[in-house]
């Protein structure tokens, strides 16, 4: 609605003051630095002053899924793009840079932290205020904050989000069952599965696992060419990888959690967060699409939905 938009927009160019004007890239390959921040700083912003619209649900639903899908062609491009011919500036202006560079922030500040995320910015700021930076200088400060406040088992940043600002796409995790341990691995997804591609993408994934009846999702990393186990013990209830949608990817998961998800969103889905639904059904029709997952498990999960309340 009109609200909403006003709301948008009035974050959106406010943030501009800092990312944009006070720091600004020094060339236009850094053109998400500028929108990518502003982006994330509007939804920030639209919860700041209205708490009860539950603006990340729609932030999901509006902005990452749809970038999520756009990402997963063929044709997609890194975030950072490289932009040695001046006259193309204006086509570096897409979802990419906006919407996919708002996601992976939101998937950063997650897994650093807030405090020492927002250390990191600020020191990342006052140091280039009225100047110049690339995106290596800001991976440089929040590293130092990481550092300064003990997270030693966090991968290095700029390791970290290279990978996320210099490959095209994104990770599809896959969870498999080997010796009654659940195990994750990884690789690019993409939505044509008749595509022939070659492509070894690799990234640095903070997986975050809510299991049903434990108190605190468990943070765990997925490194580049290997697999993590993420639960080391038989389930008798559904877990949930990518709780609250914080990561920029899709997960598979193994056949009895399909089929443990589906029967509590028929029995009762709001155990489950509005966004998680949301996200699980984003992923399970996409998979399908893509012919990881038999469509009939993605239309079994259209089910539940005479009884759900919530727009997703």
């Amino acid at each position: 609605n009109n609200k909403l938009q006003v709301n948008k927009v009035v974050s959106h160019e406010l943030a501009h003051q800092w990312f944009g004007n006070l720091v600004t890239p020094q060339w236009w390959s850094d053109l998400w630095l500028n929108e990518g921040f502003a982006q994330f700083l509007q939804y920030k912003g639209i919860n700041k002053t209205e708490p009860d619209w539950n603006i990340y649900t729609f932030f999901y639903d509006f902005e990452i899924s749809r970038v999520l899908e756009l990402d997963s062609l063929l044709s997609s491009h890194p975030i950072r793009q490289q932009d040695d011919n001046a006259g193309h500036e204006s086509e570096m202006f897409d979802y990419i840079a906006y919407k996919k560079g708002a996601g992976i922030i939101i998937m950063l500040e997650n897994f650093l932290g807030d405090s020492t995320f927002w250390k990191g910015l600020k020191q990342y700021i006052v140091k280039y205020q009225y100047g110049n930076a690339v995106q290596d200088d800001l991976w440089v400060y929040l590293d130092k904050a990481r550092l300064e406040d003990g997270k030693v088992k966090i991968p290095e940043v700029m390791a970290v989000m290279g990978g996320w600002t210099k490959q095209t796409g994104y990770p599809l995790i896959t969870i498999g069952s080997k010796n009654s341990q659940l195990v994750a691995s990884q690789k690019r997804f993409v939505l044509k599965s008749d595509a022939k591609l070659s492509d070894n993408s690799q990234w640095y994934i903070p997986i975050v696992a809510s299991i049903t009846g434990e108190s605190m999702p468990t943070e765990i990393w997925l490194n580049p060419n290997e697999e993590v186990v993420l639960i080391d013990k038989d389930l008798d209830k559904f877990y949930i990888i990518n709780h609250d949608r914080y990561g920029f990817y899709r997960v598979n998961y193994d056949p009895g959690n399909w089929d443990k998800l589906l029967e509590q969103f028929n029995s009762d889905h709001q155990v489950i967060g509005t966004t998680d639904r949301a996200g699980i059904i984003d992923d399970v029709f996409e998979l399908a699409k893509a012919d990881e997952l038999e469509i009939h498990l993605a239309l079994n999960f259209t089910q539940y939905l005479n009884k759900e309340d919530q727009y997703l």
